[in-house]
């Protein structure tokens, strides 16, 4: 990988450009083996497929980057609510169901209803017990 890329250091030109010639020499190879793509087995493996087009690793991205939002959102919100006193996000890890006198924060639990609702489990659930 180190041969492909040397060019970079000798020559003048402008950063657009690098980086344009930069995706089509990723393109070509990945394109010239002709593998598959790891994750989806079923189109050839490219920088696009890669980064844009496979749906098992765009899911497994959203859902890793969705559970981390969460649990900053749920971290800023217990440390609001005094919670918990650790404002550590490395350490933090979010549970079914907390409370206290002040609040009540529930994560991917089901509410229950009086009717009948299609998506009644919220990624986040506060009850504020003062301002009920």
């Amino acid at each position: 990988m180190k041969e492909p890329s040397i060019w970079l250091k000798y020559v003048n030109m402008h950063p657009r450009e690098q980086g344009a010639l930069c995706a089509v020499q990723d393109r070509n190879i990945f394109l010239e083996k002709g593998f598959k793509c790891p994750n989806c087995n079923d189109k050839l493996k490219s920088v696009d497929h890669m980064a844009s087009q496979c749906d098992r690793k765009l899911s497994h991205d959203y859902m890793r980057r969705h559970n981390e939002t969460l649990r900053c959102i749920h971290l800023q919100l217990c440390l609001n609510y005094g919670l918990t006193k650790s404002k550590k996000i490395r350490n933090h890890s979010f549970q079914e169901c907390v409370s206290n006198d002040l609040a009540e924060i529930r994560v991917d639990t089901r509410i229950t209803t009086g009717i009948k609702v299609k998506y009644n489990k919220p990624d986040i659930f506060i009850l504020d017990k003062l301002r009920k």
